[in-house]
């Protein structure tokens, strides 16, 4: 599974800054991951090159480590 979270332009995809809510995200972009992720146990997930809410995906370890490893 590739990109990890709201990395959906390939156009700037290494500049954009995706703002959004959290609750906002957890109930669309996080969703449709946490369904994939689920149902297919990926042996590896790729973060995105992207930003969100002013921070690359990469570097974001509520995301990567409390969402992606520890909720789901």
């Amino acid at each position: 599974v590739i990109h990890f979270t709201l990395n959906a332009n390939e156009t700037n995809r290494h500049w954009l800054d995706a703002i959004i809510d959290p609750a906002a995200h957890r109930e669309s972009d996080l969703l449709a991951f946490q369904i994939a992720i689920e149902r297919s146990q990926p042996g590896s997930i790729m973060s995105g090159y992207n930003k969100v809410n002013g921070e690359y995906v990469a570097a974001v370890t509520v995301l990567l480590t409390e969402v992606l490893k520890g909720a789901w």
